[in-house]
């Protein structure tokens, strides 16, 4: 695609009102810096287009919520990654009866999951070393490996993590991506936060795993499989017991945005909980997540008539 046809595609993006000033920015841009820093800008350009069409800017409701979610959303992707790569992925011992012929293996690994798993712990090294732009470019790399994960798997033939884990970190991944920034604010994925966050949900995971050890199948050959329901179910729950008690929590102290922001973290635990629980009761997943988008447009709904009428009372 030329320089011309990236500007009229960028242009289509803005409101009629902005793509003059967004024109004359774009043709300096392509005569002064290289393809590497224009390419940089265009991307730039583009998602602060879509945040602004999408309403997930720093002023925003929207924003706000996904401000206020998306640091745990980006330690529970990190704490299930490297749950499912040391203790579900990683042979810890060999078995000849657990070896099946008709299942390819990724090198020492059972699946491909370990390219998604991978992301993410260098999202945490970036974000604990205060790369915050690296963190957050490596944010978008594993959600678009993790989506990428099925045809990969079917062109391959190479085994792949169940869909109700790959979902899960998608979304939180996306949860992660849509919170804005803004340079008068502290970054979304700040590194203490999120080091603190990681480390006590994988501890909680590891203990779970640890419990139920005594009870794994002599055939296998990690100590977690990503259908244990003795080992996972316990996990989803529990973090699904937090995220309630912080929305009673948001309910009674009157935070504005952080019931939404529990809900919206709820959603991909339930998918989690319910893909582990009920691996072949798709719909009764399916009805939970819809409840919790249908309490999401709620909330929406009524902020929104909130702000109309407070303006109308400015207004008067």
């Amino acid at each position: 695609m030329t320089g011309s046809r990236m500007t009229r595609f960028v242009l289509r993006l803005y409101p009629a009102h902005h793509r003059d000033e967004v024109a004359t920015t774009l043709a300096d841009v392509l005569e002064t810096r290289g393809r590497a820093g224009a390419a940089r800008e265009l991307f730039d350009t583009v998602a602060y287009a879509l945040r602004q069409r999408t309403r997930l800017t720093s002023t925003s409701t929207a924003g706000a919520v996904a401000s206020l979610a998306a640091p745990a959303a980006a330690a529970s992707a990190i704490a299930l990654s490297v749950m499912y790569l040391l203790y579900a992925e990683w042979r810890w011992r060999y078995h000849p009866d657990a070896v099946n012929p008709f299942v390819r293996h990724f090198g020492p690994f059972e699946t491909l999951g370990p390219l998604v798993y991978v992301f993410w712990c260098l999202v945490l090294v970036a974000a604990g070393l205060g790369y915050h732009r690296a963190a957050r470019s490596l944010t978008a790399c594993a959600v678009v490996t993790a989506a990428a994960m099925v045809p990969v798997a079917a062109m391959t033939g190479i085994d792949r993590p169940p869909l109700h884990a790959l979902g899960a970190i998608t979304i939180l991944g996306c949860i992660a991506l849509a919170a804005p920034t803004d340079p008068l604010r502290p970054p979304p994925l700040r590194g203490r936060p999120l080091l603190i966050s990681t480390a006590i949900l994988f501890a909680f995971a590891s203990l779970v795993v640890v419990w139920n050890y005594d009870r794994m199948n002599p055939y296998m050959t990690s100590p977690l499989s990503y259908r244990a329901q003795m080992t996972l179910g316990p996990i989803g729950m529990g973090v699904g017991i937090v995220l309630v008690l912080a929305l009673l929590f948001a309910l009674v102290v009157r935070r504005p945005h952080l019931p939404a922001a529990a809900i919206a973290l709820g959603i991909p635990w339930v998918l989690f909980t319910d893909g582990v629980l009920n691996p072949l009761d798709r719909r009764t997943t399916l009805a939970h997540c819809a409840v919790l988008l249908l309490a999401l447009a709620v909330m929406a709904a009524l902020h929104s008539r909130r702000r109309t009428a407070a303006s109308a009372v400015e207004a008067d």
